[in-house]
């Protein structure tokens, strides 16, 4: 991974992009955020223009117990510090649990997480203004403090490996057999350069189990870990009264042609990559820290694919390689999204939200290799949006997803 620049952070840490976030910590915020950032909706900058102003929107932060209280607080906390933000305004309420109150326990937690990590933040509470509009124009002030302290901030050569989540949604029979293999052969070259891949959503593991435990896994460790997760799924799957067990659950994999969730699974198997030489390291929990070296990493995560994203971003993924069938407009609020489908239909249809078609007619009627083609296409559209030479078609698009898990009825 030479010769790719991104934007120095604390603790030797880099980002990709050095976006201006304005996050509320609850759902009753989401108003106030969005008419701030509507204030800078044309700005831009960075050396290719690839940064900007972005607000979130969700719909959690209050009445939170157990382990969603814990997931919401990583979520934001993660999400304020990760590396491609470059500067952060949160916005409070003031009476919910993780409001900007200095007299709050884990406001304070969160503060000070923040600062040890060097992100430059300013908070505002609504409450404590006593009016909306003020609030509104505080915090216009606030984020016009903020841009100016990152805009001038320049790229430098990137220390570090890379790390890429690996995701797919949307599944149809081409991205078993050529979207996902073409993404394996990615995530190969990748981990081979000193990068590190790390995929996620353990319900679509069910139907492939034995060959991740088998094939995949580093060590009897490893592949008990994955087991023990995998059959929580299982058995949850199970209580449910709508599971069929050979039939996948989402209408629109039934419609593309996929007949069973061993199918969906095989195919799925595959953007994690080719080589007998790279296995899986380590299993991680949802939201937790990637390990910095270089390798192979599965997240615990849902299939639903804004949710799992976020448990990988929050880990610690710089961006996304997504694969899909049918389609998805899926982007991420601080990372750049890279869409690949090998549906030629789809590609033409949503070709605004789509970045790469693999060809696969030429492997038929040019005798190429997946291989050179999915080296061919991704490597250097991945390496120039990791400098920020090219913004992906969910950036250019505004398509800033966030979401936060939840598990557990709210109190």
């Amino acid at each position: 991974m030479k010769n790719l620049q991104g934007y120095a952070r604390h603790e030797k840490r880099f980002g990709i992009r050095n976006h201006l976030l304005i996050i509320p910590t609850v759902f009753c915020a989401n108003n106030v955020v969005n008419q701030i950032a509507d204030h800078f909706k044309n700005e831009t900058f960075g050396d290719h223009d690839e940064n900007y102003c972005v607000a979130i929107n969700h719909g959690a932060g209050c009445c939170h117990t157990g382990f969603d209280e814990l997931i919401a607080f990583r979520t934001i906390l993660g999400t304020a510090k990760h590396q491609n933000v470059g500067a952060v305004l949160l916005i409070s309420l003031g009476c919910g649990q993780f409001c900007c109150d200095a007299y709050q326990d884990k406001t304070r937690n969160m503060i000070k997480r923040m600062t040890d990590t060097g992100v430059v933040f300013e908070h505002l509470n609504i409450q404590g203004t006593g009016n909306t509009n003020l609030s509104i124009e505080k915090g216009i002030g606030k984020a016009t403090k903020l841009l100016k302290k990152i805009r001038n901030q320049k790229r430098t050569n990137i220390p570090h490996n890379i790390i890429t989540a690996i995701l797919n949604g949307g599944s149809d029979p081409t991205s078993g057999l050529f979207a996902n293999p073409a993404v394996g052969h990615f995530t190969d070259h990748l981990i081979q350069q000193g990068g590190s891949a790390v995929f996620s959503q353990t319900s679509e593991l069910l139907g492939a189990e034995q060959y991740f435990y088998k094939q995949k896994a580093m060590n009897e460790n490893v592949a008990l870990k994955l087991k023990t997760m995998v059959n929580l799924y299982d058995n949850l799957t199970r209580s449910l009264e709508q599971y069929v067990t050979e039939s996948e659950p989402t209408p629109g994999n039934i419609e593309s042609g996929i007949s069973t969730l061993s199918e969906k699974a095989l195919g799925c198997c595959s953007k994690a990559g080719h080589l007998d030489s790279i296995r899986i390291q380590k299993i991680l929990p949802y939201t937790q820290k990637i390990p910095s070296y270089p390798g192979l990493y599965f997240m615990d995560g849902p299939g639903q694919d804004i949710l799992c994203m976020m448990g990988m971003l929050i880990g610690g993924a710089h961006l996304v390689m997504f694969t899909t069938g049918i389609g998805s407009p899926l982007g991420s609020a601080i990372a750049p999204v890279i869409k690949v489908t090998a549906n030629k239909q789809t590609y033409d249809m949503l070709n605004s939200n789509i970045d790469v078609y693999i060809p696969k007619e030429d492997i038929f009627t040019k005798g190429e290799y997946l291989k050179d083609i999915a080296h061919e296409l991704l490597i250097p559209l991945f390496h120039s949006v990791i400098s920020g030479k090219s913004q992906t078609k969910s950036e250019i698009m505004g398509q800033r997803d966030f979401g936060i898990r939840q598990m557990w009825p709210l109190l």
